[in-house]
């Protein structure tokens, strides 16, 4: 039997040993603490995270009408990754965008031990799950703001004032009630769930989490606007008449 010298793990050829001995080169690698919020809270959003080999890895992607915004994740995220962001073209496969090319700007984390605890965290059981878990480790506002820049929108209700709202696609209810409990417990905002279905899907229900009224609106702002980058200004800019 041959034993890794890093973690005592035995394997019966020397060659297994050298494949598992890859495993260990980015054991130095730490996250920073604004790596980490950043990571937690995209996840709610558009970042993905997934196991290649023993390690996982990140996975961000954007359209290029967000080149900034990739550009400034990349800016973050750059000691971890290995390849710099590149242009894609993707063809949709779902409803009305069926067939329609898509021209996107993506880049991928190395497979990173210092991802495993994010990654049990969030697919424990192989699929993603929102959980209190999850919600409880993103404790700077940088985390709310980045899910927002992801997943979230400013528009205008009937009443001529205004309305944040968070896309939260194909979530259970369940994961939709722990993030209305998150908002009020963690940053003292009140919302509300919606749902909608779509035609094209009638038996998928879509979910959003949203908040109008003035004090909830201010709290927001106050919190995320420092996070804002320029290019995703327009989501939040029109709050400023609440100052």
């Amino acid at each position: 039997m041959y034993a890794c010298k890093v973690c005592d793990k035995e394997y019966d050829t020397i060659q297994q040993l050298g494949g598992h001995s890859i495993s260990h080169r980015y054991d130095h690698v730490m996250l920073t603490e604004l790596q980490r919020q950043v990571i937690l809270g995209s996840l709610l959003g558009d970042m993905s995270i997934r196991k290649d080999s023993q390690n996982p890895r990140i996975d961000v992607t954007h359209s290029t009408r967000q080149t900034e915004y990739a550009m400034w994740k990349y800016s973050i995220l750059k000691n971890l990754v290995s390849t710099k962001p590149r242009i894609r073209f993707r063809m949709s496969t779902f409803g009305r965008e069926n067939d329609k090319i898509h021209e996107e700007i993506d880049f991928k984390t190395m497979t990173l031990p210092c991802l495993l605890p994010i990654h049990k965290l969030v697919r424990g059981d192989g699929k993603k799950y929102v959980s209190k878990s999850w919600l409880n480790e993103i404790v700077n506002p940088i985390g709310l703001a980045v899910w927002y820049m992801d997943d979230g929108y400013l528009g205008d209700t009937r009443h001529n004032t205004f309305q944040i709202t968070f896309a939260l696609g194909n979530m259970s209810f369940k994961e939709c009630s722990i993030l209305q409990d998150w908002m009020l417990e963690q940053w003292d905002i009140s919302s509300y769930i919606n749902s909608r279905t779509q035609c094209t899907y009638p038996d998928s229900v879509y979910y959003s989490l949203r908040f109008s009224t003035k004090p909830n609106l201010c709290k927001f702002k106050k919190l995320v606007k420092p996070y804002i980058i320029p290019s995703m200004r327009y989501k939040i800019d029109k709050l400023d008449y609440l100052s």
